[in-house]
């Protein structure tokens, strides 16, 4: 335990080299904001998640509310680092070599990032440790306790990250076979008890909590048909395709994303370590220790799955490692148990090898020489390589871009982004720091779900006719909206990419990072406000872009924002005619998004034009 916890303390002095007092891009400004109203997050809703933080904020109540909700990412991943070492002392690994394992798992990039961001991953991943702690303990030593004790953490877990947990269902089914007439029947049935209990528990709360309607209030899931749909994440069937969300489509797709997955987690290790783990892995094979067998298909069972759902062919390679890494817990700490074993295999090899004292080096200094070897190969490669993974996130990326576009709302507004990730930052900013209560922020893509549209209706005073998923009859009901908001006296606005996306029905001035709401037969951009290459170059300003931190997950989700606005100017400057200050921008708007399909299709057609 001493040793454990130094691992921990280790690890979170590490984490806080990158820990910031400001939430990132992607689900974290929605994590502080729905933990800060005890909402209800995205589907699937992550009960427990959002009970721990806030339970952890209310003991900890020094520093701003996103500061402390990144602080409980570090300490949970600490603490999984810490519960790395035992589980590599439980599988009979020595404590250098289990010691070995647990800096492996420190210094990763991927889990790294996820120990200073606002999410639910590192509070899945200490769970997910726990979990298969148990599991082996169970495997040695079945008892009803030891099975009651494993029941209840995955209930949690099912209420953290229950497509993570699910992974690890056919392993304990494996184990149980394994020991089977070695524990009751009784046992078992109480076990089922147990974690059914704490998944009702805690889903029971979010029909509570979604009863009351906080601000951050996902799926609406006031009744038992609505909940099944925000566990299933039924929201998410039909829509554009994300990264990290979507169906195979062929064999061969899925060879190529299971190959990036494995790619991904041999990233997070890097070359010693995943050769100690490949090490591991073959001693695990030769000697066939009661917990090779449900390690081993929890591997192969997590490794499946996250190939199934992880589009890596749609990420860069940071963004693809930091992305698989959440789902790929499960196949981390089985490689975390692999590295332990590998190396307390060679450090017993060597301190029991009587030729080392020919050369003057007794067998225990040589074993403490490799284990001080191994720890340097394993930890200089990684702070020289693996620091920039979580530094994506040290600026203020996601207050920036809120701070601009509330700024360029007059009181009263309704802004309409698209997507619910440009949405999260502005209303992190509402909740959390009081800033521009006025404004309501109505996400285009949610108008086709009924929950959304009944939330909507409420909070704004008026009723939205039903919309289904095509762009039109989307676009008709937005339409239709703005119009009836507009009589109201509430101006109309939409962010960049939701004008852009929306541009054959309806017409739009675009004013910065956001366009505003125009009448009139004209659809598309009808001109420009005054000033508003200007507004565009401050936004990109205060942004930092162009910018490495730019080029990576998650902050690419918001960053088309920015591209927008430039692919506007553009435009605008080739209306007038402008060419030269066209290629320009669209030349700085590829510095900031090198893959960009429309600039580069504009900056052909430009290329055509004859001019000075």
């Amino acid at each position: 335990m001493i040793w454990a916890a130094a691992l921990a303390l280790g690890a979170g002095a590490l984490f806080a080299m990158t820990l910031t007092a400001h939430p990132g891009l992607g689900d974290a400004p929605e994590s502080v904001a729905g933990i800060a109203s005890v909402g209800v997050l995205h589907a699937p809703g992550y009960p427990s998640y959002v009970l721990a933080a806030k339970l952890f904020t209310l003991i900890e109540p020094f520093g701003p509310l996103a500061l402390r909700v990144n602080l409980f990412s570090l300490v949970c991943a600490a603490l999984t680092c810490g519960a790395a070492f035992l589980l590599g002392r439980r599988i009979g690994a020595s404590r250098p070599g289990s010691a070995i394992a647990a800096i492996a798992l420190a210094t990763g990039g991927a889990f790294w990032f996820y120990a200073n961001f606002a999410k639910h991953d590192a509070f899945s991943g200490l769970l997910m440790i726990l979990a298969m702690y148990l599991l082996v303990d169970f495997s040695g030593r079945p008892t009803t306790a030891r099975l009651c004790a494993l029941a209840a953490v995955m209930g949690l877990e099912a209420g953290s990250s229950w497509s993570l947990g699910a992974t690890l269902v056919p392993a304990i089914l494996f184990a149980l076979f394994h020991t089977r007439g070695r524990w009751r029947l009784t046992g078992l049935i109480a076990a089922l008890g147990v974690g059914v209990a704490v998944i009702a528990a805690l889903y029971g709360f979010v029909m509570l909590r979604a009863a009351a309607d906080p601000t951050v209030n996902w799926g609406a899931a006031t009744n038992l048909q609505r909940l099944i749909w925000l566990v299933t994440m039924r929201d998410f069937i039909g829509t554009a395709p994300q990264p990290g969300a979507a169906p195979t489509t062929s064999a061969s797709a899925s060879g190529a994303r299971l190959a990036g997955v494995m790619q991904a987690l041999l990233s997070q290790f890097g070359l010693v370590a995943s050769l100690l783990a490949g090490w591991g892995a073959w001693i695990a094979a030769r000697r066939r220790p009661g917990w090779a067998g449900p390690m081993a298909v929890a591997l192969i069972f997590n490794l499946l799955a996250a190939s199934l759902v992880i589009r890596v062919e749609l990420l860069s390679p940071l963004g693809a490692q930091i992305v698989a890494e959440g789902p790929l817990f499960a196949s981390l700490f089985v490689g975390v148990a692999f590295i332990a074993l590998g190396a307390t295999d060679l450090l017993e090899r060597v301190g029991s090898t009587s030729f080392r004292t020919q050369f003057g080096l007794n067998p225990q200094r040589g074993s403490a020489a490799l284990a001080a070897a191994l720890t340097v190969a394993i930890i200089a490669p990684a702070l020289a390589l693996n620091r920039d993974t979580p530094a994506v996130e040290q600026q203020p990326l996601a207050d920036r871009f809120a701070t601009t576009m509330l700024n360029e709302l007059p009181l009263k507004s309704v802004l309409i982004v698209w997507d619910a990730e440009a949405s999260n930052p502005i209303i992190y900013r509402q909740l959390v720091l009081g800033e521009r209560q006025d404004v309501a922020v109505i996400v285009g893509t949610g108008m086709p779900t009924a929950w959304y549209r009944e939330q909507i209706s409420h909070r704004l005073g008026l009723t939205i006719q039903p919309a289904g998923l095509p762009l039109p009859s989307i676009a008709h009901s937005l339409v239709n909206m703005a119009k009836e908001l507009r009589q109201r006296g509430r101006p109309v606005y939409f962010e960049i990419p939701a004008a852009r996306a929306l541009g054959r029905y309806i017409g739009y001035r675009p004013i910065g990072l956001i366009a505003a709401f125009v009448d009139g037969t004209k659809h598309g951009s009808v001109g420009v406000s005054q000033g508003f290459r200007s507004e565009v170059a401050d936004a990109l300003r205060s942004g930092g872009l162009p910018g490495p931190e730019w080029s990576t997950f998650p902050n690419t989700t918001v960053r088309k924002t920015y591209t927008g606005a430039l692919l506007e100017v553009a435009f605008d400057e080739s209306q007038l005619g402008e060419y030269a200050a066209a290629q320009e921008t669209l030349n700085l708007l590829l510095e900031i998004d090198p893959g960009n399909n429309e600039a580069n299709a504009d900056l052909r057609s430009l290329s055509s034009i004859p001019f000075k």
